[in-house]
Formats: structure tokens, C-alpha cells, sequence
């Protein structure tokens, strides 16, 4: 969260009283005396999302990605969390882009993932053969993500990267050449956006003055979060924000994400109660199928015992290829599910297998699937050789 407790949210009354410096305002609704809660917000950070067309200078299209516009606030919160995976020539640490973002309107910062070097969506866009730089665009506008094509890979030095900014796709259009000096560590920040820049590259690309539609608020150390995100509220509800404490928040979607994952294994419980069922009714067939042959091995002298015993290992020959087929398919799947899905925002992320669990679901599978054969191998122990082979089934 880059240090910050609270998100304050821009709503549709917004666009009727837009808040252009919101760093200013709280200090003034603070020194009012009317809000005294808003004195213990201790550091705030705005920023404007936009779309803007974009592209490099070798390029003869233009894409449409999420532009994040941040202010010196969230920059100065934002230095002291996140770290850049490569940096530009001529900056030697990661505060020296910092500062550069902060002070100049011809910098921006990128995420991780629009350094692509190959991509099937990138194959579909263009026409031809070779590399991406070499392939003509089929049309003037993409709206799909964005990626740079110059194919730098995450473990190349950053060449000298420049994008094209702009408001519109038509060349008479004047568009604003940005340097990427760094490429973040990490493909979700509280920017968001693939591409960062500060406001006032925004308002220089634009023409006009950014609107922030989103802002952070850090709260003074021993301060009740809950009552400043009330004050907050309560002193912009003419400007229709609306507050949120980003802990909740990530709470309830811990929780929904928890909760979907809950009726997964509902599912797969319910799918192995009745593969459990299932085997039993297979069992209780096999007694009738095999009626005749059962008598047979009554009348040539096998005893009661080891007829039943006859169907209780051949119920869990299939029991038990079915669970360790089942457990083996899960364990394979779940460690492709994590690689593909979760390395990506949490690169350390480590598969760890569920020894403990698995054994115990494994083994009480089994012993189900065994009650539900002791009925049906009863049965066949119960049954005599004479009516046996009588029986025409």
C-alpha cells in the first residue's frame, strides 16, 4: 500500500466539483478547526488515470493503454516502497529516478509486463514474418494491452526506451516524447497503469489541468484510521468522495477469493462422494453379474472368508488407482495453476505440497470406498453353490 491506509474514490457528483489539489484542500479543512480529525493525515497522493494513445517512434500505430498521472505525494510515499527491476543509463540508484519523475515532464516509469519480447496476441496484430519491428500493423489504432515491441528481456540492461504520448491518433496532433527510465519491480502498484508519468507531464500532453480521480491518505502513527476516513468523508461530501480503508479492502477480497475457493472444493468433495457411491453400486452389479461364477468357487471349495475378500481387493485395486491417478493429476495441476498465475505478481512465490492434508483425504477415501463394499461382499459370501448355479440371471 506504499505506506498509505485509506483510498478516497472519486464518484459521478465528482465531475460537479472537482478537487484539483487535494494536498492543498485538507490542509485547509484542517486549519478550519471544523474537521479536526483531518489533522492527523499525515501524507496524501493523488492521481489521474487516462487514456492516452501511445507508441514508440518506430511505430506507425498507435495503442490506447492506462496512462497513470501521480502527484509529488504519492512519488515521495511511493520511493520509500517500491523498487525498479532495470533502470535507464545515467541513473545511478532508484531514488535518482524518483526525482527525475518527480521533477521532469519528458520521464516516465513502466511495469514489468509491457516489456514482451513474443506474444500470440502480438503475432495476431501484425502481418508478415520477422521480428515484431519489422511487421506492418494491420490498423492504425490497437485497444488491446500494450507492450513495447523492442523486445527487451527482464534480464537485459534498458536501452534508451522513448513512447509517443498523445491525445488523439492523428499525426497533425501534437504528441509529448517521454524516456522510460525505469522499469518497476512490480506489475501492480497503487498507480496502476502500465504506463507512470507525473502530473505535469499530463497536464503537458492534455493541454489542460489534470483532474486526480483517485486518492491515498496515510494517517498520523497512534491515530483511529476509521474516524479520519469518517472526517474524510464527511468534509468532501460535496466533492462525492467516497473512502475506503485499503486493509478492508483487501480483506473482503481475500475473503470473496477465499470464499470461491471454498465452493471449488465444495464441488470436488461432492464429485468424490459420489465417485465413493458409485463404486459400491459397481460392486453391488458385480455381485449379480457374477452370481454363477461365485458358486462355482463355493462348489470347488473356496470358503466364505475368501470370497469376500476377493471383492474387497478388487474394490480397492480401483479405489486406490483412482485416488493416487486423482492425487498425482491435482498435485501437477496445481503446481502449473500457481507457476502460471501467481509467479507473476509474487515472483518468490513457492508451490508447497499439502503432504498432511492429502494423506488424510486419501485415506478416509479408502476406507469409505471400503464400507461400501462390505455389503456387496457379504452378499457374494452369503451365497450358496446350489442356487447359485441355478440362477440364470
Amino acid at each position: 500500500t506504499a505506506g498509505f491506509e485509506i483510498r478516497a474514490d472519486s464518484t459521478l457528483l465528482s465531475f460537479f466539483a472537482p478537487i484539483r489539489d487535494f494536498a492543498a484542500t485538507v490542509a485547509d479543512r484542517a486549519a478550519s478547526g471544523e474537521y479536526p480529525q483531518l489533522a492527523n493525515v499525515a501524507a496524501v497522493g493523488s492521481i489521474a488515470t487516462q487514456e492516452l494513445f501511445v507508441k514508440e517512434p518506430a511505430d506507425s500505430f498507435w495503442s490506447v493503454p492506462d496512462v497513470a498521472a501521480v502527484d509529488a505525494g504519492y512519488l515521495d510515499q511511493a520511493a520509500q516502497v517500491y523498487s525498479f527491476r532495470q533502470r535507464a543509463p545515467g541513473y545511478a540508484d532508484d531514488a535518482a529516478v524518483w526525482q527525475a519523475l518527480r521533477e521532469r515532464t519528458d520521464v516516465a516509469i513502466v511495469t514489468p509486463d509491457i516489456l514482451r519480447t513474443t506474444d500470440d496476441e502480438l503475432s495476431r496484430f501484425f502481418d508478415g514474418n520477422g521480428p515484431p519491428g519489422g511487421r506492418r500493423p494491420r490498423r492504425e489504432v490497437y485497444y488491446g494491452p500494450f507492450w513495447i515491441q523492442s523486445g527487451v528481456a527482464s534480464t537485459d540492461p534498458l536501452p534508451a526506451l522513448s513512447l509517443y504520448l498523445s491525445t488523439s491518433s492523428d499525426e497533425s496532433t501534437p504528441a509529448q516524447r517521454v524516456q522510460v527510465i525505469g522499469v518497476l519491480d512490480e506489475n501492480t502498484t497503487l498507480a496502476g497503469g502500465d504506463i507512470q508519468i507525473n502530473l505535469a507531464t499530463l497536464r503537458t500532453v492534455t493541454g489542460q489541468v489534470p483532474t486526480p480521480n483517485r486518492f491515498y491518505i496515510k494517517v498520523a502513527e497512534g491515530a483511529d484510521v476509521h474516524l479520519v476516513a469518517q472526517e474524510v468523508e464527511r468534509a468532501f461530501i460535496g466533492n462525492g468522495l467516497n473512502s475506503v480503508i485499503l486493509a478492508e479492502s483487501f480483506a473482503q477480497g481475500q475473503i470473496l477469493t477465499r470464499g470461491i475457493l471454498q465452493l471449488f472444493q465444495g464441488f470436488m468433495a461432492l464429485g468424490l462422494l459420489v465417485g465413493i457411491a458409485a463404486l459400491g453400486v459397481i460392486m453391488s452389479r458385480t455381485v449379480v453379474e457374477r452370481r454363477q461364477q461365485v458358486g462355482m468357487l463355493r462348489a470347488i471349495g473356496y470358503q466364505s472368508n475368501m470370497i469376500a475378500l476377493s471383492f474387497v481387493i478388487e474394490a480397492s485395486f480401483i479405489a486406490i488407482a483412482g485416488l493416487l491417478i486423482g492425487a498425482v493429476t491435482g498435485i501437477v495441476l496445481g503446481q502449473s495453476l500457481i507457476q502460471a498465475f501467481f509467479t507473476d505478481l509474487a515472483p518468490t512465490t513457492e508451490f508447497i505440497v499439502p503432504w498432511g492434508q492429502i494423506t488424510v483425504i486419501l485415506i478416509g477415501s479408502y476406507l469409505f470406498a471400503l464400507l461400501t463394499t462390505i455389503v456387496p461382499a457379504y452378499q457374494a459370501a452369503r451365497v450358496y453353490p446350489a442356487e447359485a448355479l441355478r440362477y440364470e440371471g
